[in-house]
């Protein structure tokens, strides 16, 4: 296949955005691995937590990323600001439904 052929094949791919009109209506979560980057502390992770419109964030560190662990954290933000409507993440294996079922037992 040509560059050309490539180039034009790339072009009929359509992007539509995601697009949000209220607070709370899609959340964003991921972690981010700190483990390189050592610190006086046992916080080897930062999880990180985004309203999709008003692009909020929320941080928290955390030890480890086992799924009790960020369930406990989620619950924590969900409450101080409420859970959105859908929450949406990279599917890690921190993000599968071993954190649901933490979250439904807590």
């Amino acid at each position: 296949m040509s560059i050309e052929e490539r180039f034009t094949q790339n072009l009929m791919v359509v992007v539509r955005p995601i697009l949000t009109k209220e607070f709370l209506s899609r959340g964003q979560v991921d972690l981010i691995d700190m483990q390189s980057m050592p610190s006086g502390s046992n916080k080897k992770w930062i999880m990180v937590n985004l309203d999709h419109l008003r692009k909020f964030c929320i941080l928290r560190a955390l030890t480890s990323k086992r799924a009790a662990e960020v369930a406990f954290y989620l619950l924590d933000v969900f409450l101080l600001f409420g859970a959105p409507v859908i929450l949406q993440s990279d599917n890690g294996s921190e993000f599968t439904s071993q954190v649901i079922t933490e979250l439904k037992e807590v």
